[in-house]
């Protein structure tokens, strides 16, 4: 049977931490809300901050990217009866005014 030696390393051995500026933002997030203390550390929150940063910069990129790629915008205005709107609306002649027929 091989004896374990120098060489062997475990899972988390070539793993790096998350970047000095996400545990810092972890740090201040402790800090302002201690509440997140019952269910995260220090090392957790970086994590959370590390990834998060990394993937909303990549659907930024993304999103501009495809905002690039689209025509400018067109304004479309619609006049369903364009001679009705010219028109002053006589009171006398209200739809509502002819739907009794006894007066």
């Amino acid at each position: 049977m091989p004896t374990w030696d120098a060489s062997t390393a475990t899972g988390e051995a070539g793993r790096t931490g998350p970047p000095e500026s996400a545990r810092l933002a972890a740090e201040e997030m402790l800090r302002s809300n201690p509440g997140l203390a019952e269910k995260h550390s220090v090392k957790s929150l970086a994590a959370a901050v590390a990834h998060a940063g990394t993937k909303g910069e990549s659907k930024l990129s993304k999103l501009a990217d495809e905002s690039q790629l689209l025509p400018p915008l067109k304004l479309v205005t619609i006049h369903e009866n364009p001679r009705v709107a010219d028109k002053p609306i006589d009171v006398s002649n209200l739809p509502y005014l002819h739907r009794n027929p006894a007066v």
